[in-house]
């Protein structure tokens, strides 16, 4: 979150928290957009960060809808999430416009 807030990236992006981590979304009328999203987690065991793109075919983000809902995804260690975030942007034109105003 941080990170999004230093690089400007807030003012194209909506940051906000779900009950397991930080949703990230390109917004739609000012809010999250929970059919397009990006959740950045953190797993406690493995000690790994995971990012998972999700575009949602309904409102309602059915659990039998996830797994084809899930559009990118990657896992790195925290000190690769900067990175691993920078990478995303620049595979998703969209995002990267949104965020970078470009």
């Amino acid at each position: 979150m941080e990170h999004i807030l230093d690089a400007g990236y807030s003012k194209g992006l909506f940051p906000g928290t779900s009950a397991y981590g930080l949703l990230i979304s390109v917004p739609l009328e000012g809010k999250v957009n929970y059919k397009h999203t990006l959740h950045v987690g953190y797993d406690e065991l493995a000690h790994v960060v995971n990012l998972n793109m999700k575009i949602w075919p309904t409102e309602q983000r059915s659990p039998e809808d996830s797994k084809s809902a899930t559009k990118w995804s990657t896992t790195c260690q925290p000190s690769e999430l900067i990175d691993s975030f920078e990478h995303f942007l620049n595979e998703h034109p969209d995002w990267s416009r949104a965020a970078r105003n470009t």
